[in-house]
Parts: structure tokens; C-alpha cells; sequence
């Protein structure tokens, strides 16, 4: 895949997460509609941001199945899930942070990721917003540096999100509705397992590049 990093897999989850700094990509739509929405865009960077994420995703699907790229249109690029039309049994996930972007893959269950540059933040009111009290606690726990407390937050953010994606909201859904331990936000383990409702997730996060935190979300 010219401009585009190594495939990772996690089980039956392929992914790759890129940044658009790092790369010598050709960003070109790849069908009208994505074209139209990106035209809307005012800002170059966005609309270069935007394409780099669907660049990397058709990508991605087109190494693990064998598809030629042409042929690879999303559908419905405006909802929280990505279908392709032409290939129903295989979900996608996407995330973008700027010009970094991650993109996932499986055809066994779902998959659903997030991606965000660690970067200092209001953690107050956003924890006001998402986070239940205990959570609060373990981020914001005292005797930890400023960098740890932002490491724990994304951590939260970005688990959180990849589950709401699960569940098919995104973060529109009630983020105070995932509760996640405190050996979770403080990074004890890469990969554990989270009960939500009647279906259990794994969460993983994976190494990735200084200064990102990635969670993938996967139903088992």
C-alpha cells in the first residue's frame, strides 16, 4: 500500500493507523458523494484530514480481502458506521485526530476504534461531561503528573467512544452509561474485557506512535 503504514492485526481485527505528516499520499475522492462533502469543507486541512481516513480505510479492505481499491465505495459516509455495499459481511471503523488516522477491519463480529492526540485539554469540565465520579477519581488522582492525568483521560475518551460506536451512537449516547475501572484508565493491562448490557467487549490499546492513544473495541 504506497503511503500507507504496516497492517496490524489483533485477532480477527486488521488496522492501521497513519499520519498524513508522515505520508506521501495521493488524496483523491473516490465517489461523488465523498467528494461533494469534502468540497464543504473550508479549511484545506480538514478536508485533507477527512480523505486520509477513507484513503487508508479502502486501503486496508482492499490488502486483507484482495478487492481492488476502484471498487470499494462506502456507504451512508455521513452515519457512525461505514458499510461497503458490495461486501456486507465485512465491518468497518474509523477515527481521525487531526492528521493522524486509524481504520479497522473484521469479518467476525464488530469492531469499532478511536483514536486521539494526547494533547493538554480542559480535563475538568470534559470529565464533568463523561465521567462518572469514580472515574473523575482515578483520573485526576492525586500524587500523579499532569502528563499521567491526560494519559488516563484519553484513555477513558477514547474506550468510551469506541464502545459508544458498538452500541451504534457514538458519543451522542450517555458516555456516563460506560463505567470503566480504575485498571483500565490506569493502563495495568493492554487488552481486557468489558460487559456491556448483554454483550461483552474486549478493549485494546495497542502501541502506537508517541503521543496517540488508540483503543479498539471488539465484540466477542
Amino acid at each position: 500500500m504506497t503511503g500507507v503504514p504496516d497492517i496490524q492485526t489483533l485477532g480477527p481485527v486488521s488496522w492501521v493507523v497513519s499520519d498524513l505528516n508522515a505520508r506521501d499520499i495521493a488524496l483523491e475522492p473516490a465517489q461523488p458523494s465523498e467528494r461533494a462533502r469534502a468540497e464543504r469543507f473550508k479549511r484545506a486541512d480538514d478536508r485533507d484530514h477527512f480523505l486520509h481516513t477513507r484513503h487508508i480505510a479502502r486501503h486496508l479492505v482492499s490488502a486483507v480481502t484482495g478487492s481492488s481499491v476502484s471498487e470499494l465505495v462506502f456507504d451512508d459516509p455521513h452515519g457512525e458506521q461505514p458499510h461497503l455495499a458490495s461486501m456486507p459481511d465485512v465491518w468497518i471503523s474509523w477515527s481521525r485526530s487531526g492528521p493522524c488516522s486509524i481504520a479497522a477491519m473484521t469479518r467476525t463480529g464488530r469492531v469499532a476504534v478511536d483514536v486521539e492526540r494526547i494533547s493538554p485539554i480542559a480535563m475538568a469540565s470534559m470529565l464533568d461531561m463523561v465521567a462518572t465520579p469514580a472515574e473523575r477519581e482515578a483520573v485526576l488522582e492525586a500524587g500523579i503528573s499532569e502528563q499521567q492525568q491526560l494519559t488516563r483521560f484519553f484513555r477513558l475518551w477514547t474506550a468510551k467512544e469506541a464502545i459508544l460506536k458498538l452500541r451504534g451512537t457514538g458519543l451522542r449516547g450517555d458516555a456516563k452509561s460506560v463505567e470503566l475501572s480504575a485498571d483500565i484508565l490506569k493502563g495495568d493491562t493492554a487488552s481486557v474485557g468489558y460487559v456491556d448490557g448483554d454483550q461483552t467487549v474486549t478493549l485494546d490499546f495497542p502501541n502506537v506512535p508517541d503521543g496517540l492513544c488508540v483503543c479498539i473495541a471488539q465484540q466477542t
